[in-house]
């Protein structure tokens, strides 16, 4: 065998592996719905799904020889605040529940670390795209045909599985990468039959977090879709007629289509009155409550009690933020803002489609806690690791 024949069988392997790498991450995203899975004395099916993926990436990694970078600023920030999280189990009011916590956290960068090694070109992007739209349609076709059940209060409807259930607001996270796709290639010139598919799914996504009577869902959604129009265009007619066109369709089945069919319940749900007499699901008196205590005085306000260390309140925070503060103190919100900046930066790094799904995770995390049991906030942190290149990712042979 030649040296040049040598030099391109090495060259189709190198591919081969790459490909495989990128199929993983894109396996990654496909099993997320398995966290709705609850496996007795194990956890969620996808826990067990995770485990093999990271085997598999580590040996690929192992026989290409890649050398592992752990100089991404970004990961730096993600350490340092998992490190933190453990270190704060030390002065935990409730050590199993803070231990639990800081594990899951450990896991999840780890996963996220190993899978983020190799440099991504354009089509393996695409790849990344196509299993985000898969996992959108896949809850999609759950909701509407059959999974999708009311809810145990208020007529809010979500996946309710044998084996497992979906948080009704925690569920429309699952779209809001998806979102950021179709919003951004809607505004790179698509034929007419993909621009109605994508209008279409757009459409099916936002009458699904309706119905699940997600407020901080909603709001997310529509953070999802402001942003990415903002950073993915430069204005011009064409696209200024293209947004009033999708607008006045989106006001069009809102009031002729969605409203009719959803529970008088849920409606009301997003009405300003609702709102205010609810005080947000009673996420007001919770944030006033923490912020009262931890402000009182004591060395809590630099340390916090530990990951999910409180004991005189059974609630959590309902805000990421909040419970930053709350369970990592001063240092640990430090620690926390730190790793979003980092975060944040990296997004514009990669594209207008990761700076719109970042847009979603955040407005969620002003209404939820996002420990790594919210498996999908944690995911779309994880696309901001992705190396781009522009590169095409071509094996040229002669």
């Amino acid at each position: 065998m030649s040296i040049l024949n040598r030099a391109v069988q090495s060259d189709e392997i190198s591919t081969m592996k790459h490909k495989l790498h990128v199929y993983l991450i894109f396996i990654y995203i496909l099993i997320v719905p398995l966290n709705m899975v609850e496996i007795p004395l194990i956890g969620s099916a996808m826990k067990m799904s995770s485990i093999a993926i990271l085997t598999t990436s580590l040996a690929l990694l192992y026989s290409d020889n890649i050398a592992i970078k752990y100089n991404n600023r970004l990961f730096v920030a993600w350490a340092a605040y998992v490190a933190y999280t453990f270190i704060s189990i030390f002065w935990s009011s409730n050590f199993e529940s803070s231990l639990s916590t800081a594990i899951g956290l450990l896991q999840v960068l780890i996963i996220s670390f190993v899978l983020t090694q190799i440099e991504l070109h354009d089509d393996d992007i695409r790849t990344i795209e196509f299993a985000w739209i898969l996992v959108s349609l896949i809850c999609l076709l759950l909701f509407f045909g059959g999974a999708g059940q009311q809810y145990d209060y208020g007529g809010r409807t979500t996946i309710l599985l044998r084996s497992g259930t979906a948080d009704p607001n925690e569920f429309c996270a699952y779209f809001f990468m998806t979102l950021a796709i179709l919003m951004v290639r809607l505004f790179n010139r698509p034929s007419k039959i993909k621009m109605i598919c994508y209008i279409t799914i757009i459409l099916a996504i936002f009458y699904c977090i309706l119905m699940t009577g997600s407020r901080g869902g909603l709001l997310s959604g529509v953070a999802v879709v402001a942003t990415s129009w903002i950073v993915s265009t430069s204005i011009s007619l064409k696209k200024v007629i293209l947004l009033v066109l999708l607008t006045a369709v989106l006001i069009l089945a809102f009031q002729y289509l969605f409203l009719p069919n959803l529970p008088q319940p849920v409606l009301e749900r997003f009405q300003l009155k609702s709102m205010l007499e609810d005080r947000g699901s009673g996420r007001t008196d919770i944030w006033m409550m923490a912020l009262n205590d931890i402000f009182s005085g004591t060395m809590r306000v630099f340390l916090g009690y530990g990951p999910f260390g409180i004991t005189f309140m059974r609630d959590t925070m309902h805000n990421h933020f909040l419970q930053a503060l709350m369970d990592g103190g001063i240092l640990g919100l430090i620690l926390f803002v730190n790793f979003l900046i980092e975060l944040v930066r990296k997004a514009f790094q990669n594209g207008p489609i990761f700076i719109g799904g970042m847009a979603g995770a955040f407005t969620a995390m002003l209404t939820l806690t996002a420990y790594s049991y919210f498996k999908l906030i944690w995911l779309i942190f994880m696309m901001c690791l992705l190396t781009i290149s522009t590169k095409k990712n071509v094996v040229e042979k002669s």
